[in-house]
């Protein structure tokens, strides 16, 4: 596409055409305001207070610890893998973050009879 201009916009052919003032690419440091804009700008929030989480390996190590050894005699192997994968999923939750499904999975385990 030819742009068509002015005889007064065209200008000398042999001169280069110079950036305007807001086309300079100049650096700046990072953390400088050249703007002084900085006190215009909301104040970040404080960060929120931690609340204390739950001890997800003592909670894991703790329901192992609790069970009787000869109970692992009485069930299959099968069950006792079901309850191994459903005890790791529970801590894995907690390690996650999330303590509802943590609390509720090792709340079921603890009501299991074997």
């Amino acid at each position: 596409m030819v742009e068509l201009q002015t005889l007064e916009q065209r200008g000398d052919a042999r001169q280069v055409a110079r950036p305007r003032d807001d086309e300079l690419r100049q650096l700046v440091a990072f953390g400088d305001d050249p703007l002084r804009l900085g006190h215009r700008l909301p104040q970040q929030p404080p960060a929120p207070q931690l609340y204390a989480r739950m001890d997800c390996s003592r909670l894991y190590k703790d329901f192992w610890e609790k069970r009787d050894p000869q109970a692992y005699a009485r069930i299959t192997p099968d069950q006792l893998a079901g309850v191994s994968r459903m005890a790791l999923r529970a801590y894995d939750a907690c390690e996650a973050g999330d303590e509802q499904d943590a609390k509720a999975l090792f709340d079921r385990l603890g009501r299991m009879n074997f």
